[in-house]
């Protein structure tokens, strides 16, 4: 089952990969419409000629996650051969996500055509979604008979009650974004995850893969020089600490120096269990939930137990303790890691961090009473960079953030 959304810049780079593996295994995918509300969960905005000209309800770091998303989605769109142009406002995507619910009902099989029509289009803002008509002459561009459609997703449609039911179901199921991939009935977000469904659904031989992007021949000229690989990482973060094996093992077959530095994230604690949540509240506990559960996943796949601690706490001390340390910090950062996720030690505690430093043996050219102060010109240095979250990479002036970047990284280091 594949959940998209036109509306989605991570949607539309993941429709290629997703019909090319659908092809490759010989099977159709179900797939189906999550009708995303923006505003509810990251605030609202509308350009004009390229420029913001109203916003609500967006703080500076959310406009920093949203402008690393497009910038990501577009590097990989360009590598399919789209252009991926930033929307002028958010989109009512209704009617859109009802044609593709018509065309899977009437005729399934030219779903990969209307899919692969209508999103790059969309994306080259050549595309009025929201206007009947020109919904209905897609339909007969991709050789799907528009008559019937207007009725079919009226409000008094059968489609359209079927799809305005489904909306509020997906929370409690998991499923929060787009593109998300239900396996086995477990909900998974992100095209990261096609190489464990090619896996599942392929036998299941041999060891379960990690999360991954794909890779396609880049169309860029590119010098090939050594280049430097910088990584940032929080210990708080499940994400950096399964980060950390495969991004060594990378460093180790292409011998690439690596540079580490801390970067604290916005984790968030588990939602009280019954607690009468907002729509934005009930997004990001649905997101935390389903987070944890896909790192645990991918834990259990490496023999790891992973288990998160009642509350987050702050590992700003330990990570300020990161930026002092002379020479090759690795043995602290594997100790760091291990307190916090074997121990669930409190790194922001003074004696604790002491104790990790002296058992790493490393050397420091500072002490802790400066070590807070060492950070936050640290965080302030890695947000100015462009770093919006852990683990991140940096790499030959490119802003990577998530493990499931390192194979277009390896590219880059060769």
């Amino acid at each position: 089952m594949v959940y998209t959304d036109i509306k989605s810049p991570y949607g539309f780079v993941a429709i290629e990969p997703t019909l090319a593996l659908e092809r490759e295994l010989g099977v159709q995918f179900d797939w189906r419409p999550l009708t995303l509300n923006i505003p509810s969960y990251l605030g609202s905005a509308r350009k004009s000629q390229g420029e913001i000209v109203a916003s609500k309800g967006r703080s500076e770091r959310t406009w920093k996650a949203i402008k690393y998303s497009y910038m990501d989605a577009r590097r990989y769109a360009e590598r399919q051969g789209h252009i991926l142009r930033g929307t002028e406002k958010i989109w009512d995507s209704v009617l859109l996500n009802v044609a593709m619910m018509w065309v899977c009902a009437t005729a399934r099989e030219r779903l990969p055509e209307f899919l692969t029509y209508v999103f790059p289009l969309f994306w080259n803002r050549d595309l009025d979604i929201e206007d009947l008509a020109v919904v209905e002459a897609c339909l007969e561009a991709c050789g799907v008979s528009s008559a019937g459609f207007a009725n079919y997703a009226s409000g008094d449609g059968e489609c359209r009650a079927q799809h305005d039911a489904l909306q509020p179901q997906l929370h409690e199921h998991g499923i929060y974004g787009v593109p998300t991939y239900v396996l086995g009935g477990e909900p998974l977000h992100g095209r990261e995850h096609l190489p464990l469904i090619r896996w599942a659904l392929s036998g299941r031989e041999g060891p379960a893969p990690d999360i991954a992007y794909e890779t396609a021949p880049s169309n860029t000229e590119r010098e090939h020089t050594r280049v430097k690989l910088d990584v940032y990482v929080d210990f708080k973060c499940a994400g950096s600490f399964l980060a950390l094996e495969p991004t060594l093992a990378l460093v180790a077959r292409t011998g690439t120096e690596i540079a580490w530095h801390p970067f604290s994230t916005a984790e968030r604690d588990m939602p009280v269990e019954g607690a009468d949540l907002e729509v934005i509240a009930s997004h990001h506990a649905t997101r935390e939930v389903s987070k944890r559960a896909i790192h645990r996943k991918y834990a259990a796949s490496r023999d790891v137990d992973l288990h998160f601690p009642v509350r987050t706490g702050s590992a700003d001390l330990a990570l300020g303790a990161l930026t002092e340390i002379n020479g090759n910090p690795l043995l602290f950062i594997r100790a760091c890691f291990a307190a916090y996720w074997e121990r669930h030690e409190d790194l922001d505690d003074p004696e604790v961090v002491r104790e990790l430093l002296a058992a790493s043996g490393v050397g420091r050219s500072g002490d802790l009473g400066t070590a807070r102060e060492r950070f936050e010109e640290a965080q302030s240095r890695a947000e100015e960079a462009g770093i919006v979250d852990a683990p991140g990479y940096r790499i030959a002036d490119q802003i990577f953030i998530g493990r499931q970047h390192l194979p277009w990284i390896e590219e880059l280091m060769r």
